[in-house]
């Protein structure tokens, strides 16, 4: 009985001795510092000049309302603070300006960058950042990104693959078309996403044969040939891939001279290049009522996180515009860095943004680790990372449709 006793007091002193241990070492976590508040400096690229600069405006607006917002709820961390680097720094819509602006970017020292709004211009200078080690989050749906093996890179939206998946399963099953026309702009982003679209659509029992499948130029202007074929397979729908502003307008009306009236005739139906402000103001208010697109972000009235955003911005914009797509992905972009931080500050302790050797690497990490609700919907980088390595931020789109007073609303899933 005395050694019974012996033994389990022992026992007990072993137990006490590593409790001891975990807790003098706080696991490992850094204490919070005393003195001023560290600042994470984040670099935006984005046009300042060029045909884009309106963009810059928009960012502006997307990012003050983040930082409003997440002032108003003490989101981040009161030992930290994010200062988005102003004024941004300009790749002035151009593919050959895009790598000059990253090492401009990069020449800054920044903890983190919200990158261009193109996947070339991302594509062209992705690799400088993985060199630098300094987490980038890239405003852009085109895949190409995630077959790179990039360990900074995060995408700030779904990917077109994934938009079109959801445009595909909106078209077969809820709207029931079995003959479509799919027109697919002929660069990566169209092609990829058409593909994907077509794909999809076979697997909802929605064959897309050769001649129904039609490429364009990324400077086309003239859609006849497009329409006349549209008219002699007597299509339920016409899909664009990659095609917006005035060339989707031209597209829409040589549709209706040549085959006729959408919809009474057709469908109209786009990608994410649907999803953007522009389509409001090239098309009248009777033609833009009733087009489909997929896309993330899109205007949804039931939910207080995703008006919020829709209001501050408008009130940020100089004309007072409701945010699109694009706009969407930066708001987010901004909160999730923020949440990174709370996340590492929860796992890893107070590192020093400019100290601390591995900062970037554990902010980068918990940038692949988030799951949070954002104005795209339900953010989840760990679970695609995880299984699939793309990095990508929602796996599905939600699908929107244009009104006639220039506002486009969630319409799928309910």
């Amino acid at each position: 009985m005395k050694k019974t006793v012996i033994r389990i007091f022992a026992m007990l002193l072993v137990i006490l001795s590593i409790a001891s241990m975990l807790t003098s070492c706080g696991g490992s976590k850094k204490k919070k510092p005393s003195g001023s508040v560290m600042t994470v400096r984040c670099a935006v690229i984005c046009p300042v000049t060029g045909p884009g600069a309106r963009t810059a405006i928009t960012e502006e607006a997307s990012i003050s309302a983040a930082e409003q917002h997440m002032k108003e709820d003490n989101f981040l961390d009161p030992a930290y603070e994010i200062e988005f680097i102003r004024p941004f720094i300009d790749d002035e819509d151009s593919p050959d300006k895009a790598p000059v602006a990253a090492n401009l970017a990069i020449s800054m020292d920044p903890h983190v960058v919200i990158g261009s709004h193109k996947t070339v211009f991302i594509m062209a200078y992705g690799e400088l950042y993985e060199e630098a080690e300094i987490p980038i989050i890239g405003i852009i749906s085109g895949p190409a990104p995630a077959e790179q093996g990039w360990k900074w890179f995060h995408y700030g939206t779904c990917t077109d693959a994934d938009a079109g998946a959801t445009l595909a399963e909106y078209l077969a099953n809820v709207k029931g078309f079995k003959n479509i026309l799919v027109m697919a702009r002929n660069d990566e982003g169209g092609k990829v996403g058409a593909k994907a679209v077509i794909e999809k659509l076979e697997e909802y029992g929605v064959a897309v044969p050769a001649d129904h499948y039609m490429e364009f130029a990324t400077d086309e202007t003239d859609f006849a040939a497009y329409a006349m074929r549209a008219k002699e397979l007597q299509v339920d729908c016409v899909l664009t891939y990659g095609l917006g502003g005035a060339a989707a307008l031209t597209c829409y009306d040589q549709i209706e001279q040549i085959y006729g009236p959408i919809p009474d005739t057709c469908f109209y139906a786009g990608s994410t290049s649907f999803a953007q402000p522009s389509m409001a103001e090239m098309f009248p208010p009777d033609k833009l009522q009733g087009i489909i697109f997929p896309s993330a972000y899109i205007h949804d009235p039931d939910n207080n996180f995703v008006t919020r955003f829709e209001n501050q911005f408008k009130e940020n914009d100089p004309e007072n515009q409701w945010p699109g797509d694009n706009q969407g992905r930066v708001y987010d972009a901004c909160w999730n860095i923020a949440a990174a931080i709370n996340l590492m500050v929860e796992n890893d302790g107070y590192l020093d943004p400019d100290k601390d050797d591995n900062f970037r690497e554990r902010l980068n990490y918990w940038l692949s680790q988030l799951e949070r609700q954002g104005v795209q919907g339900e953010i989840n980088y760990k679970y695609f990372t995880d299984t699939d390595g793309s990095g990508r931020i929602i796996k599905n789109a939600n699908i929107g449709e244009w009104q006639s007073s220039g506002q486009a609303v969630k319409i799928y899933p309910k």
